[in-house]
């Protein structure tokens, strides 16, 4: 359990709630916070699209994992997808052993896949002025090369760029490194 009194910084990797939020929350002065994702996903904000002038994040999906993730949605009885083992193991974490990457894959749950077809107001968020970083993973292969960085990394505006060897999945298979760039993310 987070104790506000004794936090001073809280630096935040793949919060799936606003960092203004926690801040005001925790009762944190928003500067004590800072953003680091690590292959983060940006949908581009003020792009036309086809249908709409928000993105959504099939916007910006190679077309065979569009299909792909709505042939499992429809399929299934809840509209959720699960990414197919040999997809998971050669794209997201290739870098693991066999068996560890096989337990793993078994424990996942199927994605709604609702929040890829729903459009997407960011530009609150891209309008925040809060520190940035990002930590590129050599090896991801959950997209192709280019999509995290540069073509998602450089929607942040001003940020601290930081590498590392891993696959899409480091907090799995390094996690000790992984901690020790999100640390080194949480200085100027």
């Amino acid at each position: 359990m987070l104790h506000a009194a004794r936090i001073r910084k809280l630096y935040l990797y793949r919060a799936g709630i606003s960092k203004a939020e926690i801040a005001r929350r925790l009762k944190l002065p928003r500067t004590s916070v800072r953003r680091v994702p690590c292959h983060g996903f940006f949908p581009e904000v003020g792009r036309p699209t086809p249908y709409a002038r928000l993105p959504k994040a099939h916007d910006e999906l190679p077309a065979e994992y569009v299909a792909l993730f709505n042939d499992l949605a429809r399929a299934s009885s809840d509209n959720t997808m699960l990414i197919p083992w040999e997809v998971w193991r050669d794209n997201f974490i290739q870098d693991a052993p066999e068996p560890g990457a096989r337990s793993l894959w078994e424990q996942l749950s199927p994605e709604p896949n609702q929040v890829n077809l729903d459009r997407l107001d960011l530009k609150r968020f891209y309008s925040l002025a809060i520190p940035r970083s990002f930590i590129y993973c050599r090896q991801d292969k959950a997209l192709p090369p280019g999509y995290f960085h540069p073509r998602m990394s450089s929607r942040l505006g001003n940020f601290k760029f930081l590498e590392m060897d891993g696959s899409h999945e480091v907090m799995f298979t390094r996690p000790e490194q992984l901690a020790d760039k999100i640390l080194e993310a949480s200085f100027d």
